[in-house]
């Protein structure tokens, strides 16, 4: 009996011996890096045997330390580079600045086996040992301002996310390495109000599947009538800021946006407001109709406000001081304008002023830019811009008097209004112009960018997909020598604008990495073989070839903001096919590389991932097999060949959309899920 009592008392002391001798880690970090330790005892905890803690700001002598170390070396290219060495005991994660600290965390981590991902992040199958003294990391960003920009008012974006959803996005995009998050809100966003003269703006939705349509975007009455809508037990989907009662609107979506842009002032992001100055939306007529006559102007049948004139100013200072109280973490605010193009649509009205319409002041100044460029004709846009000019020189005046750190620039679509408008905005406001046609890296478009950015600052933002007319499949292949590109523009930074997230992973950590010195103008190859590997707990050859070919060669289709998301009546043509067909012969061919991927070689992430990717080139096959036979049925019919199968066997056209059916010319339309025909 004694001797089975001494047996469990050494085997109790032998399983208790290895918790008790656990090495321990401080990380020694002040208050202003707090959250970047946080970040870096969480995945080092998930990695390693030890046990991991802070130390405020105090070396804990006799153990390993990791010290973040706020201190100014001339050997730093910039206020966001990082140093990671050390020795036996401890680790230096050295910086100027409180980001430059959590680029090294995420720099140590990298190093150390980690992937990032906007969607994602997998952790290393076996990490590098924690040995301080053989770990040395140095690197910077290129590019001061790096934005990943998220599009407000379509479900399948950020407009359907509740507060988790939020802080995820802040959170990856923090750890790939940008360091501005961008919002935009159109004019009657609920996000952004005001009042003034007793007058509260007018306000619309957050998008859900019931309501809220802006520009396009397209819903459904209610989501469990769409195919697998019974999964839903809510009667629509969206955020839960968005399904609030009527009167609570602006409550909500206020108070939700106050917790994202705290959360992204947490983590060291900066917080960029695009704000709308020339639809409809964006100029109450309430609010300006109860302002003095002598302040406004009008345009196209609207009233504007006139910013020279006092009153005109405080509608101003109401618009920007409410918005500044609600969202103090915000430091770039972006006034924005819809295209400027000859004839301005889709509800512009500042855009719509030609030279006499311009007030006797404004005409005079307006001229006197012209004679110093002769190469500009006194035709719109111009008139336009210039009067939106009137709009910077107010923003920037009162910024200067209530928040004079906050930076501003003129924001909207194509890459071709910056030169149009660099004669009349003033220099001190930058342009952040939208890649919208996909031409950025054209020479002509170069030229032009690069003449602007030698005076002020410029942010082009490229696409990762497109809502118009690329919104599903992979991302687009992002830009080659991207980094050189920016130099060649005399950028001061860039951004991606994206309503999704998944699966256009790849698009944004690839360009990101190409403003970053140690992955300058990184090849699309290259990242294409890193995410495959960070998917992979062992080698699998046939994965690595499968991405090679999606990123590369795989179908980008569809639309989010018309009634229709492929047109049945058209080839739908893409780039790189000549036929549906051949798009389903090529996802049938990477579906069968898929299925020779060993799915045991998979981490948990790759396995998801994986289905994900299966479940996309059979969705794939079924859309464009299904869309090869409605195109046939609409020529068909359109050609009077619609032969027994249809319902009326000798239809002939006779006019658009219109066929003979027995003595009557009637109209024909497809009813959708059925594949079948009907008359009206």
């Amino acid at each position: 009996m004694k001797t089975l009592f001494y047996s469990i008392t050494l085997l109790i002391s032998i399983a208790v011996i290895p918790c008790s001798a656990q090495k321990k880690t401080y990380i020694v970090a002040n208050e202003d890096v707090i959250e970047a330790s946080k970040e870096l005892i969480s995945h080092l905890s998930k990695t390693y045997p030890e046990e991991f803690f802070t130390s405020s700001d105090k070396k804990v002598e006799g153990a390993k330390n990791i010290i973040f170390e706020l201190t100014s070396l001339e050997e730093f290219e910039n206020d966001e580079a990082y140093k990671i060495f050390g020795d036996d005991n401890q680790l230096f994660i050295q910086g100027e600045t409180p980001r430059a600290i959590v680029n090294g965390v995420y720099g140590l981590l990298k190093e150390l086996g980690w992937s990032f991902y906007l969607s994602f992040e997998t952790p290393p199958v076996e990490a590098k040992p924690l040995d301080f003294s053989n770990l040395k990391v140095e690197n910077s960003p290129l590019k001061e301002k790096r934005i990943i920009f998220n599009w407000h008012n379509f479900l399948s974006g950020c407009t359907g996310w509740d507060i988790d959803q939020w802080q995820q996005w802040i959170d990856n995009s923090l750890r790939i390495g940008f360091n501005t998050i961008m919002v935009h809100a159109y004019g009657n966003n609920p996000m952004q109000s005001f009042s003034l003269n007793g007058q509260e703006k007018e306000l619309g939705y957050l998008t859900t599947s019931l309501r809220g349509r802006d520009w396009g975007a397209q819903h459904v009455n209610d989501v469990r009538l769409m195919p697998g809508g019974d999964i839903y037990t809510d009667y629509e989907f969206g955020s839960q800021a968005a399904k609030v009662r009527e009167g609570e609107r602006s409550i909500a979506a206020t108070s939700l946006m106050k917790e994202v842009f705290k959360h992204a002032a947490k983590k060291s992001m900066g917080v960029c407001f695009a704000i709308d100055v020339d639809t409809w939306m964006a100029n109450p007529q309430n609010i300006i109709n109860s302002l003095p006559s002598k302040a406004l102007l009008e345009i196209g049948g609207y009233n504007i406000v006139n910013p020279e004139q006092p009153e005109g100013k405080k509608y101003y200072e109401a618009q920007l001081k409410k918005l500044l109280s609600d969202y103090p973490e915000i430091t770039m605010v972006a006034a924005w304008m819809r295209r400027p193009r000859k004839n301005p649509g889709q509800g512009s009205i500042w855009l719509k002023y030609d030279s006499p319409l311009l007030p006797a002041k404004w005409r005079s100044e307006y001229f006197e830019i012209l004679k110093k460029h002769p190469e500009l004709k006194d035709k719109r846009p111009y008139p336009g811009l210039f009067a939106i000019s009137k709009v910077i020189k107010v923003y920037h005046e009162i910024l200067s008097e209530i928040r004079p750190d906050i930076e501003l620039v003129l924001g909207s679509w194509l890459l071709d209004y910056p030169k149009q408008a660099n004669p009349f905005i003033p220099d001190y406001c930058g342009f952040i112009p939208l890649d919208y046609e996909r031409v950025f890296e054209r020479p002509e478009v170069l030229e032009e960018l690069s003449e602007v950015g030698k005076a002020r600052n410029l942010y082009p933002i490229v696409w990762a997909h497109h809502d118009d007319h690329r919104y599903i499949g992979r991302p687009y292949k992002p830009y080659k020598q991207f980094n050189s590109l920016l130099n060649k523009i005399n950028a001061n930074g860039y951004g991606i604008i994206h309503w999704t997230t998944h699966p256009l992973d790849l698009y944004f950590n690839n360009t990101e990495n190409q403003v970053w010195r140690n992955s300058e103008n990184e090849t699309l190859e290259k990242s294409s073989r890193e995410f495959a590997f960070s998917l992979l707990k062992s080698n699998d050859e046939h994965l690595i070839s499968y991405y090679n070919d999606w990123f590369s060669n795989a179908p980008m289709f569809g639309r989010e903001t018309t009634d229709y998301f492929i047109r049945a009546d058209k080839d739908y043509l893409l780039e790189g096919y000549s036929s549906a067909l051949e798009v389903v012969e090529s996802a049938e061919n990477r579906l069968g590389i898929l299925r020779k991927v060993n799915r045991d070689a998979l981490k948990k992430q790759g396995l998801k991932e994986y289905r994900y990717q299966v479940g996309m080139e059979k969705f794939i096959i079924s859309l464009f097999n299904n869309h090869h036979n409605i195109h046939r049925a609409y020529q068909l019919l359109k050609d009077g060949k619609g032969g027994s199968n249809t319902i009326c066997p000798e239809a002939k056209t006779c006019g658009v959309n219109q066929i003979v059916c027995g003595n009557y010319c009637r109209i024909w339309s497809h009813k959708g899920r059925g594949g079948s025909f009907a008359f009206t």
